[in-house]
């Protein structure tokens, strides 16, 4: 959680978009 926090939003939005196409990627 301490990770999330430093981390900024816009950051973390990102990350999250990158593994959610990896994911999207993967599973197709």
């Amino acid at each position: 959680a301490g990770v999330i926090v430093t981390r900024s939003p816009a950051q973390m939005g990102r990350e999250l978009l990158k593994e959610m196409t990896r994911l999207g990627l993967v599973t197709k």
